[in-house]
């Protein structure tokens, strides 16, 4: 029996076993890939490099879009920020072009 399962494949581990088989072979073929271990060894390694101002930033930014809610509030802000500068836009075009700024009335005349 325990020469049929060495020969197995993942898929038919998956087939056969149960609930707890399924999640822990998974579990330990995480485990015994060496580039997901690589990958997690150089993140930290870059992790460690940044500077503190650095690492609050990204913290920061992985905590606000890593909730949906965060990325609304983010999306809302945005749009925010671009009505203020066309309607800032919009009224200083259109003071200036109606005149309604004493300090160019003679570039008008």
């Amino acid at each position: 029996s325990s020469s049929q399962e060495e020969g197995r494949s993942s898929e038919e581990w998956q087939e056969d076993g149960g609930e707890v088989e399924k999640k822990y072979h998974s579990l330990y073929e995480q485990r015994m890939n060496p580039f997901a271990e690589f990958s997690e060894h150089e993140k930290r390694r870059k992790l460690t490099e940044l500077s503190v101002a650095d690492r609050i930033i990204l913290n920061t930014t992985m905590a606000v879009v890593s909730h949906q809610a965060g990325r609304s509030l983010l999306l809302v802000y945005f749009g925010a920020m671009h009505l203020l500068v066309f309607v800032t836009l919009y009224y200083s075009v259109h003071r200036v072009h109606y005149g309604c700024d004493p300090n160019l009335d003679h570039l008008l005349k």
